[in-house]
Order: structure tokens, then sequence, then C-alpha cells
């Protein structure tokens, strides 16, 4: 075990050196691919990379699982961290502190002003400093604040005009992406914390004409339609779920399993438009995690299926999308997000002009 740790700790040593870094996807990828001793079998997934960052010299684990070397130089902390400031018509010293060095703990700390005004600039970032607000505005924001009070505001559906905050920027920059995700298609995984799952799903076929289907159901119907064929008892079935994984029960569950799975997946597939694929339990539960691999590159395809959003409970321990402690197989960054709770609370909807 401490020699397998030692061979983790080394490679995230050569991940975080790389220039530019590489992307989460490939950091887990490339760790998995290092053989485990048994007795690391049962190790989740998703403790990989903080394990590899704490067995190494010099790595250390961003909040998205990036690995970073420690100490890393303060204006390329300000480049990676632009997504986290991206969007906002203001922003404090402190709040861009906080959000950068929240992503990479153990990157150089920011400077103070004026050192952070040309810091940011030199990261790209458009934004200038105001003295009345105390804070960065952006050219937009600065615009609005210098023109004359006679010009017409747009109404809004508060009683009184609310100012853009970082959680309703969020939730717009959120919208703009799902929007772009469904107008294109492809494939889309969402992971949104487990309280929040039912509103998420009716806030998204709220939002966007969606066709929704539980995996959960399709899967179990077509398990009983093949322990129907065999002349199976459906009792026996549920009895083999609740079985250890090394038994014999739970051998036979699984074969069962891998005849029923074509069957979903042609379901799925001969669907039409755009469907929202929730319920995916299962899938991790029988390790058929790559199921979604093989809609994924389906997609890719002509097919009849223009776009596939699946609905994933994921608690924010992790920002890679997992389902039961397994890695969801996708290949970019486009084909996965994270639902903001600003997002779930329509805050994108603020300052929209009444109809």
């Amino acid at each position: 075990m401490a020699d397998y740790a030692s061979r983790l700790g080394k490679e995230a040593d050569r991940l975080a050196a790389e220039d530019p870094l590489p992307t989460p996807a490939r950091i887990l990828e490339t760790l998995q691919r290092i053989k485990r001793p048994e007795r690391a079998d049962a190790l989740p997934t998703s403790r990989l990379v903080p394990l590899a960052a704490a067995a190494s010299q010099h790595a250390a684990v961003s909040s998205r699982l990036e690995l970073y070397p420690r100490g890393l130089d303060s204006l390329q902390a300000l480049k990676l961290a632009h997504g986290a400031l991206v969007g906002a018509d203001s922003v404090t010293p402190e709040q861009i502190a906080e959000r950068v060095l929240g992503r990479y703990p153990d990157a150089k700390p920011l400077p103070a002003r004026p050192a952070l005004d040309s810091l940011l600039r030199e990261a790209g970032f458009d934004l200038t400093w105001d003295t009345g607000a105390n804070a960065y505005l952006s050219p937009a924001m600065k615009l609005h604040t210098s023109v004359t009070p006679s010009l017409p505001r747009f109404p809004t559906r508060l009683s009184r005009p609310t100012e853009v905050t970082p959680e309703i920027a969020e939730a717009r920059q959120f919208q703009a992406r799902l929007q772009h995700a469904f107008d294109h298609g492809g494939f889309l995984a969402l992971t949104v914390d487990p309280r929040h799952l039912q509103r998420a799903e009716r806030e998204l076929q709220g939002h966007f004409a969606l066709d929704r289907r539980s995996f959960e159901e399709t899967l179990l119907r077509a398990m009983k339609d093949e322990a129907g064929r065999a002349g199976a008892d459906w009792s026996v079935v549920r009895r083999a779920d609740a079985a250890p994984r090394d038994s014999g029960d739970w051998s036979n569950l699984m074969l069962l399993v891998k005849r029923a799975m074509p069957t979903a997946e042609r379901e799925v597939l001969e669907g039409s438009g755009r469907l929202l694929l929730v319920n995916p339990g299962l899938l991790g539960r029988y390790g058929q995690v790559e199921f979604l691999g093989r809609l994924r590159d389906a997609l890719s395809r002509p097919t009849s299926l223009h776009a596939l959003w699946v609905l994933v409970p994921a608690d924010a321990q992790s920002e890679l999308p997992m389902l039961d402690g397994h890695p969801i197989p996708v290949l970019t960054p486009g084909q996965w997000a994270r639902i903001p709770e600003p997002w779930l609370k329509n805050l994108h909807k603020s300052h929209v002009p009444a109809a």
C-alpha cells in the first residue's frame, strides 16, 4: 500500500509540473492506470486525486480536482481561476482573493492594491478600479454608473432594482451554457446536490423542452422481460440484489443485468429530440457506468436523438461527475457541469424586462 501511494505521489508531482496543467479528467485517467494492490480495490475513485497529492512532494489539489504545484505563482492562479470571476459586474479585492484561494488554496497569496490592478490586467481581466464603489467594475457596469440618471431603466420583476451580484452572474452564465447545449445538442452530465434533485428536474423541464426518461424504470423493465424469458422468479432476482457481492446470487444478477442492458440502451437511443435521463443510480450499483460512454459516442453519429442530459445526484466533495463512486465517462469539460444553487433559485431571471 505504501508503494502504491508512493507511485501515486510521483505521478502527481509529474502532472502538477506540466504546463499547461492537465485537465481533471486526464489526471484521473492517468492515476487510474497505476496498478492497485488488492487492498486498494475498495478505494473510491473520488479519493484518488487527493491521495496522490497527499503522497506527493510538491503537488496540491484544487477544488476542481486539478493537480497543481504548491506555491503556484499568483498570476498563474489568477489566470486559471478566470471562470470563477467571469460574469461579475463588480468584485472587491477580497472577493477575488477568496475565489482564487478557494480554488487553489496552496497558491501564493494575491497582492493588495495597487499591485493587484496590474496583475489583473496581465491575467486578461478587463476590470477598472472604482474608488466610490470600492470595487473593480466591468466595462458594462462602469458605463452604467457613469450615464446620466435621466436615461430610462428596464423594468424588473422585483419591486426595486437589484444589484447584479456574483450569484446572479453565475446563474445567468449557467443558463447561457444550458441554452447553448440545448441548441447544439450532444451529451451533458449534470450533477446537483441530492437535496435539490427534484427541484433541478422541475427547473430543467420548466426551462427547456426535454423528454423525461427514468433509467431505473427502463432497466428494471428490461430485466423483468429477460427474467421472464429465462423462467426466473422476480422475487428471487430482488433477493439477489441484497446478496453479498462475492456470492453466486449476485453473479447471476449481474448476468441478468448484462443481458438487459442492450434493450435499455436501445430504448434510450430510439428516442428523438432532447432527452433528460433521470434516476441513473443503478448504473453505479451494477457497475455499468460505461453505458453513458456508449450513449455519448452514439450522439456523435447521426441519430434521431439530438441531445442527452443525464441528471446525477452528487455532493460537492468532487468536482468531477461521479456516480456511486464511479467516474462518468466524459471526454471534455463541456460534457459535464454542476448545477449552481443560484440557477435553481431562478436568479438568472433578475432584471428581465417585463413582457
